[in-house]
């Protein structure tokens, strides 16, 4: 888990999202540490499920991390902004984002998007029950659910 959370931390600050790499070191400092002190400190000093006042320190800073990511972590209209044609220094992981036409079809992608669901009638969905029983008898299944950003 260290090693994943430090490696996503190397990505994230290749990409420029420093505060989101920040945490994530933050996680994965957290979870070596508790790794390392429940494998060392376990027998000597038992305090809560068999680990340690360190271990706790460690599981602590990892879920602190983890809010702290959560929170921070860039949306692609974010990262667009950074490494675009608008960014100081965008990084070499969106150079695509330089080319004048591939930025702006990636930025209409982020403006206008679509996505389309769809979900059984009466075991998915939350329709009165006066109208699902109207559409299972036209036939119904199904219900699609288009929605878009705008």
């Amino acid at each position: 888990t260290a090693g994943i959370a430090g490696w996503d931390a190397m990505r994230r600050w290749q990409e420029n999202d420093l505060d989101a790499s920040v945490a994530m070191g933050m996680v994965a400092i957290g979870t070596l540490t508790t790794t390392v002190a429940t494998g060392f400190f376990t027998t000597s000093a038992p305090v809560l499920f068999g680990m340690g006042p360190v271990a706790w320190l460690g599981i602590g800073l990892s879920v602190a991390g983890f809010a702290l990511y959560m929170f921070w972590k860039d949306t692609p209209i974010e990262a667009w902004l950074k490494n675009g044609p608008f960014g100081q220094s965008p990084s070499s992981t969106y150079a695509h984002l330089q080319d004048p036409t591939t930025a702006f079809e990636r930025f209409i992608g982020l403006i206008f998007n679509l996505s389309v669901k769809a979900y059984r009638l009466g075991a998915q969905t939350e329709f009165p029950e006066v109208f699902t029983q109207q559409m299972q008898v036209l036939g119904a299944t199904h219900v699609i659910h288009v929605n878009t950003n705008l």
